[in-house]
């Protein structure tokens, strides 16, 4: 993992790693099946669409101490790509709606830092503390 704060030392790997996994590989599995993809919508009824859906993060729009710079970065990137191939399907007449999904905060390693503070307060960076008071399973 990347490293929360960008003047802490770095490894080039760890980063390369972070965008493979969240930026790179949904591109190129996106292309893979584009043709699958669009026979799939033209094998329903008429107007029909297939979709890419693509999780992102909300940590691409919040940087919070507790993120990772590497992630947050790699998951905006995300975002702009779902813009991206959305706006080059459509341009294009091909019948493929791309989202990005967006989901809050989970117990994992990568929050292994949040505590159970964030149960009842706002983490650096958020405005409210997590709604249902739990962390997401």
């Amino acid at each position: 993992m990347t490293a929360s704060d960008p003047f802490e030392p770095e490894y080039r790997e760890a980063w390369l790693d972070v965008f493979n996994l969240n930026t790179i590989a949904p591109f190129f599995v996106t292309r893979a099946f584009t043709t699958l993809l669009t026979k799939g919508a033209q094998s329903r009824c008429k107007g029909a669409t297939s979709s890419v859906t693509n999780i992102s993060s909300c940590a691409s729009a919040i940087q919070s101490q507790l993120t990772p710079v590497g992630y947050s970065i790699s998951k905006a990137a995300v975002d702009q790509l779902a813009v991206v191939l959305a706006t080059s399907f459509a341009a294009r007449g091909v019948p493929i709606r791309v989202n990005a999904i967006h989901p809050g905060l989970f117990a994992s390693e990568l929050n292994e830092n949040a505590t159970d503070a964030a149960l009842t307060a706002p983490l650096p960076g958020f405005v409210a503390p997590i709604p249902v008071g739990r962390f997401a399973t």
